[in-house]
């Protein structure tokens, strides 16, 4: 189950580690993979049709933003850090918005749990 959870919110941490470790921006480390991330949303929160449909663009919207932010467009680490987690929580947001309550609980659990697994990591001045 920590397998799959980590997988699912690896976007959410994806800047952490980033972060905590710069490393060129090609590296496959680096690459979101929304298209898995969204499958293993499907599964675990049983999404309909056209909730498949909008986390599609939500996911693959904050890949695009994820990409710009690491391709040296905001050069302080702080600033990339807060865009990121802007990035994240309105990605996050978006998705709770689709969701119906018992979706909406097993979402938040995930997120409480993946909180426990990964604190936050902060750049070193």
């Amino acid at each position: 189950m920590k397998k799959i959870f980590a997988a699912i919110m690896f976007f959410m941490i994806l800047g952490s580690v980033v972060f905590a470790q710069p490393k060129p921006p090609k590296s496959p480390m680096h690459k979101m993979d929304p298209e898995k991330m969204l499958i293993e949303l499907k599964h675990k929160l049983e999404l309909n049709d056209d909730q498949f449909r909008e986390i599609k663009t939500l996911l693959f919207n904050a890949e695009k933003e994820l990409i710009d932010l690491r391709s040296g467009k905001l050069e302080e680490k702080m600033e990339m850090m807060e865009k990121h987690k802007s990035i994240m929580d309105d990605t996050e947001e978006k998705i709770a918005d689709l969701l119906d309550e018992s979706q909406l609980a097993k979402f938040e659990k995930m997120k409480a749990e993946h909180k426990k697994m990964n604190p936050p990591h902060h750049p070193k001045n």
